[in-house]
């Protein structure tokens, strides 16, 4: 897991409250298309709460 990927994970977690367990176990390519998605979908909500 790369500095960017932990960072991006807390910050998922601890900021937005987004459950990042299913990313546990996820690694390389497979952990940023996660992420990729767990942002794009908070960014979904977010708007949509506006």
């Amino acid at each position: 897991m790369t500095n960017f990927q932990i960072i991006m994970l807390r910050r998922l977690s601890a900021e937005f409250d987004v459950d990042t367990t299913p990313a546990q176990g996820l690694e390389g390519a497979a952990l940023d298309a996660w992420i990729e998605r767990a942002e794009d979908a908070l960014f979904e909500e977010l708007i949509a709460t506006q």
